[in-house]
């Protein structure tokens, strides 16, 4: 939490912890009119409203909660960055959450830890910026006034940006080329946007991002980091402060600039591909999943599908000397593609074996009865993140804990930036509505090669690697 951080991702791990039991009947409660209360069933408050410059307002009380946490959000990610300039995004997103602002200095990352013990990230995804800040009750409007600061504009010195770039071309390194779970992740949908080795290697290599000067990064931080392209989320112990006044006095001056026009996510396809990598001392494998577009109304039965079935691979896959989630579905930035890490034999070097692994989970779910309890939880688990209530577990850490305060204000900032509140209220409905016979469509579904980009590491001192087969 307290690092840059990744994409909000569901994972089971999280899940089982943070699940949420809530009533039925509560969990599809219509939309609150704009800057109207909207009481939810854990006792929750959450108002939605729009500043005159765009800037677009969440707030959700949590009444007893000892802090706040706020996220700034905007709708641009590594996925946008144009032709010649890979890593634009990351250097942005760095020096908005770093560079001086008004009669704010600049700061590094030893600073702001020091400035923000509860909490701070600064991602940059594939679709989004997202900038989050958590502080207590007291040093909240302190905080906030920052955050207005921030978004009025900063400045960059040349030191800064050449600071700035070989911070960047080091992330963009380590997506490609870290550790390989973290890098697998980052292939597979390279993998499924159709980029080869060659351009995978050119699109690492950071090059881009050096051509980047001093006067591009200014232009484009004034042209994207503003009021019409952002969405605010406050999530925490509201009570002490009067909100409305608070954010319309230190946000409502800012000029609006212009929105940016929606870009659609790209498109993915199915694939195989086989990538040596030296230094790598055992194959490592994973499979993406292509989900249906979120605006489909199947997206959510897929979700809650996808959930079932990362629990079934990790019941049969993880290991105590392994015991991480081998399912990962970041569906607020990615919704279009899940992934599962899939073991391999250590010098493994057929991709079809990905696809063989995952059907034989596949058909033992199929020959197993879901309990009822479980199914309900991971049905209503990924409420909270998306608008609904919280379990009172987890309603009850959201007192002490500010890592769910920082999901929280995340999760609510990332649903603003992909679709309105009547959007996922409908969502919500169709997820909490999904029966548990819906899982019969789908084992197919994610069993067929249509649907799976397969993506194998090998070390690269390994037997030339065979051909992938176009069958089963």
């Amino acid at each position: 939490m307290r690092s840059k951080g990744g994409p909000l991702a569901i994972r089971r791990s999280a899940l089982l912890v943070l699940a949420v039991l809530a009533s039925k009947a509560g969990l599809a409660h219509a939309a609150a009119a704009p800057g109207h209360p909207d009481i939810l069933a854990d006792s929750t408050v959450v108002e939605r409203w729009t500043l005159s410059n765009g800037l677009r307002v969440t707030t959700r009380h949590i009444p007893d909660a000892g802090a706040v946490a706020a996220t700034v959000g905007y709708p641009f990610g590594s996925d946008q960055d144009p032709p010649g300039r890979q890593g634009l995004a990351q250097l942005l997103g760095l020096l908005a959450f770093t560079s001086a602002a008004g009669t704010f200095p600049e700061r590094s990352v030893d600073d702001i830890e020091s400035q923000r013990p509860l909490g701070w990230s600064y991602p940059v995804t594939r679709r989004q910026t997202l900038f989050t800040e958590i502080a207590t009750i007291g040093q909240f409007p302190g905080m906030l006034s920052q955050i207005a600061a921030r978004m009025r504009g900063v400045t960059v010195t040349p030191q800064e940006l050449k600071e700035a770039i070989g911070e960047v071309r080091r992330e963009i390194a380590d997506q490609a080329f870290g550790p390989p779970a973290a890098s697998l992740d980052y292939l597979v949908r390279e993998v499924a946007l159709g980029h080869d080795e060659p351009t995978i290697g050119e699109r690492a290599s950071g090059r881009d991002v050096e051509s980047i000067t001093l006067r591009e990064v200014e232009d484009r931080l004034k042209e994207r980091f503003v009021p019409a392209n952002a969405t605010l989320s406050l999530a925490g112990n509201l009570r002490t402060v009067d909100i409305h006044r608070l954010v319309e006095n230190l946000f409502g001056g800012i000029p609006a600039g212009v929105a940016a026009p929606a870009t659609p996510l790209p498109h993915l396809d199915p694939g195989v591909r086989i990538i040596p990598r030296p230094g790598l001392t055992a194959s490592v494998a994973s499979v993406g999943i292509l989900a249906p577009a979120l605006d489909d109304t199947l997206h959510p039965s897929f979700l809650l599908a996808s959930l079932i079935i990362g629990s079934q691979v990790d019941a049969a896959w993880s290991t105590p000397s392994s015991p991480e989630s081998r399912f990962h579905f970041a569906f607020l930035d990615e919704p279009d593609l899940a992934r599962i890490s899939v073991p391999v034999p250590s010098r493994e070097t057929d991709v079809d074996t990905i696809a063989v692994q995952l059907d034989e989970v596949l058909r033992d779910l199929a020959r197993t009865p879901i309990a009822a309890p479980l199914y309900f939880q991971l049905q209503t688990s990924d409420l909270w993140l998306i608008g609904g209530p919280m379990r009172r577990e987890v309603r009850d850490a959201s007192l002490t804990e500010a890592g769910v305060l920082h999901t929280l204000a995340r999760g609510m900032a990332s649903c603003a930036l992909l679709r309105d509140e009547a959007f996922w209220a409908a969502y919500r409905q169709r997820l909490a509505r999904t029966p548990m016979q819906s899982l019969g469509r789908w084992l197919p579904y994610f069993s067929h090669a249509d649907h799976q980009v397969r993506v194998l590491l090998v070390p690269a001192a390994s037997p030339a690697a065979r051909p992938a087969r176009r069958g089963r």
